[in-house]
């Protein structure tokens, strides 16, 4: 494949951020990408849970991608673990002489891994860490390489900001929401005999929004 085909591709996807707020439609498009672009078999995209201690699966390829998502892995702890620790991308060419590899996820899955490269989404000056990008298996009995580790440190950077887009849109929209919601509790106790009235006009509002195509999804809005 060539450096301006693999450019396109990765162009076409850094346009599709502009045009859905779909988060999980954006991060299977760099999940795809990143298999073609790598030759690989399979891939996941990881985001650090909540608690900051575990990374969970939020994109993942497979027959059994639901068993994946239940799953979660202690930072720190296996090769993705420690890519999350250390902040440094790693090409692991043969996972059996590892001894950090979790075999549990492949005892889960049924997918049997050959070899990682997997690299950390981190996003700023400070580097913080959003999740870790891995592919799976280089195609053909083929070692990963530097310049597979380059391309997918470009698809990985790329999720890291689709994501923290996507949280900043969701904290906004609540931000409004409860704006909203303390508006309305503020005309009704100054007109009680109204309580109830206030809030139904708003929901009212909002579904004849969605309807002209008003709402956060369409193309003449954002939050």
């Amino acid at each position: 494949m060539s450096e301006i085909t693999k450019l396109e591709e990765i162009f076409n996807i850094v346009k599709s951020l502009s045009s859905t707020l779909e988060l999980d439609a954006v991060l299977k498009r760099i999940g795809d990408a990143a298999e073609h672009l790598t030759n690989s078999e399979a891939s996941s995209i990881m985001v650090v849970d909540d608690d900051k201690q575990h990374l969970y699966f939020r994109v993942a390829t497979g027959e059994k991608v639901a068993i994946l998502k239940k799953m979660r892995v202690k930072i720190g702890e296996g090769i993705a673990g420690n890519v999350a620790l250390t902040k440094k991308s790693e090409i692991i060419n043969d996972v059996s002489k590892d001894p950090r590899f979790a075999g549990r996820f492949d005892q889960q899955s049924g997918f049997k891994t050959r070899n990682i490269l997997a690299v950390p989404m981190v996003f700023g000056v400070n580097q913080e860490l959003v999740g870790v990008a891995e592919v799976l298996n280089k195609k053909d009995g083929l070692d990963y390489t530097q310049e597979d580790q380059k391309i997918l440190e470009s698809l990985a950077g790329l999720a890291a900001v689709s994501i923290l887009n996507a949280k900043f849109n969701e904290n906004q929209r609540n931000f409004f929401v409860h704006i909203t919601e303390i508006l309305v509790s503020g005309i009704e106790t100054v007109r009680p005999k109204f309580r109830g009235r206030y809030w139904k006009m708003t929901q009212l509002a909002t579904l004849i929004a969605k309807s002209l195509g008003l709402d956060s999804q369409s193309e003449g809005y954002r939050d």
